[in-house]
């Protein structure tokens, strides 16, 4: 051993410092202090010390120490701690509330009033969301019950097969229920049809529905049933009237609707269409003919009551279908680049389709459909009639 002493002592307190400030020391003490008496153990117990402390400093508590002595098994107290603690962390994501923590002082006491809270946050979340899934239920029995009460109103089909040797229909709203309508009444062994898109889909279009068959009915039973262009003048009129939308400033909604409506006399093998932002096509032998209708609307507080529709009386072959859409069927987005439908691929389509029967041409119409929008969501409500007289 050296024989200066303080040479020694100075080399101890440089190495045990070195285990408190360096970054990396040696696995074991100097040579100089390697016959030092007991310092060689102290060194290994002081290293694992430093070595457990440093691993949990950086989250890992897998560090075993082997070491004996108070302050070792201290460490192995608190690394049993803050592992019961890791537990209780993960109880409490699971939704185990009870944990509390009793051994850290100030945290145990934050820590405990955290879990509290979260209890009582949880509590009062499942209270909410337990209310928000009884109103959904609700809603949506509502809406369940509305779309019956939309559907009793569209013709049956029954109808459909007393008047027309062939015919589709195609009706797709975009919710439970929507805004489009169509419409048949017999009268005067003549036949009224008529295709209908009011403003608005989901609730609001489903209650113009309403109104609007209501209007109807009321117009061809009181007022008029065998010239299309009155009766849409008087419908613009009566929903005016009925609806009083933006008045004196009282409302900034406004609701009307677009349609297309036909008076067929089968006898004569005539059609008289009017139309107020819908057409009518006649497809007979190849040949398509597009019948626009009027750019005026119906219904909204800007209609002229006044306004005059316009006619068009056009014969019908035995091989003439007439069909009717509303705006969705041309608006639907798709194909590779998210465009509408449109009218050139609809007229397309109904060209590649004429020689399928009308039953058929409704199958070959919905693939269309959904082949063009693919993955997408439908984007407003669609609907569709065909047929021949």
């Amino acid at each position: 051993m050296p024989e200066n002493s303080a040479q020694l002592l100075q080399a101890a307190i440089d190495s045990l410092q070195a285990l408190l400030t360096a970054r990396s020391v040696p696995a074991e003490p100097s040579a100089l202090l390697a016959d030092v008496e007991g310092f060689e153990p102290l060194y290994a117990t002081l290293l694992e010390v430093r070595t457990a402390i440093m691993a949990f400093s950086a989250g890992d508590l897998s560090y075993r120490i082997q070491k004996k002595g108070y302050v070792p098994g201290s460490i192995k107290a608190l690394q049993g701690s803050l592992h019961h603690l890791t537990w209780q962390t993960r109880m409490i994501a699971s939704g185990d509330f009870s944990q509390r923590v009793d051994f850290m002082g100030d945290f145990s006491e934050s820590f405990n009033s955290m879990v509290k809270q979260l209890d009582e946050s949880m509590h009062k979340l499942t209270a909410a969301n337990a209310q928000l899934e009884e109103s959904q239920r609700r809603i949506l029995e509502g809406l369940n019950c509305a779309r019956v009460i939309q559907n009793s109103i569209l013709p049956q089909s029954a109808l459909f097969r007393r008047l027309f040797p062939e015919w589709l229909t195609i009706y797709r709203p975009c919710e439970i229920v929507g805004g489009d309508l169509y419409w048949l009444r017999e009268i005067n062994g003549q036949i009224l049809l008529a295709v209908i898109d009011c403003t608005g889909h989901g609730v609001p279009g489903a209650i113009m529905t309403m109104t609007v068959n209501s209007v109807l009915n009321h117009v061809v039973d009181t007022i008029c049933s065998d010239d299309p262009a009155r009766i849409l003048k008087e419908t613009n009129r009566v929903l005016q009237e009925t609806l009083h939308l933006r008045r004196d400033g009282e409302s900034t909604v406004d609701a009307g609707l677009d349609i297309v409506l036909c008076c067929l006399d089968p006898a004569a093998r005539m059609v008289t269409s009017a139309g107020a932002g819908l057409a009518l096509y006649l497809l007979d032998d190849g040949e398509l003919v597009e019948i626009k209708g009027d750019r005026a609307g119906i219904g909204y507080s800007s209609s002229n009551p006044e306004y005059a529709f316009r006619n068009n009386v056009r014969n019908l072959g035995a091989g003439t279908v007439c069909y009717a859409i509303t705006d969705g069927f041309l608006d639907e987005s798709g194909g590779s680049k998210g465009y509408g439908f449109g009218r050139q691929n609809f007229k397309e389509m109904l060209k590649n389709a004429s020689a399928l029967s009308l039953e058929r041409q409704r199958d070959f119409f919905e693939q269309a459909l959904d082949t063009w929008r693919g993955t997408r969501n439908q984007r407003d409500d669609i609907t569709m009639v065909g047929f021949r007289l």
